[in-house]
């Protein structure tokens, strides 16, 4: 967030001739949700116009305790305005996009979508 914050500072940010797209989270799923953290990162992402990408790591938990995750992402960046993109990669419990295709859908919040490498 400090990073975030400092960012907006940079005089090619603030006139915006740079721009900040996204800022990527890695999700713990063994740990709580840090929503102080989230609220702060959600409000300079919206600062920045930026989206806020997501990875999951691959600690063991059910699908639906994941897309409830999702759903609290979501509903904590839509206050703000920020849009969450699910990141599927190698090593992560997010492993494909037909995978983030589902989680998407099944989030069912319009502010979640899913990006493609």
């Amino acid at each position: 967030v400090a990073t975030l914050r400092r960012l907006r500072q940079v005089p090619a940010v603030a006139d915006g001739s740079f721009q900040v797209i996204t800022a990527l989270r890695y999700e713990k799923l063994g740990e709580p949700l840090d929503r102080a953290h989230l609220e702060s990162l959600t409000e300079e992402l919206a600062a920045l116009g930026a989206f806020l990408w997501v990875m999951f790591d691959d600690a063991p938990a059910s699908e639906a305790a994941i897309v409830q995750r999702v759903r609290d992402l979501a509903d904590m960046a839509a206050a703000r305005g920020v849009t969450v993109v699910l990141y599927p990669h190698a090593g992560t419990a997010l492993l494909t996009g037909e995978q983030a295709l589902d989680w998407m859908k099944a989030a069912e919040r319009p502010n979640v979508k899913v990006s493609l490498h």
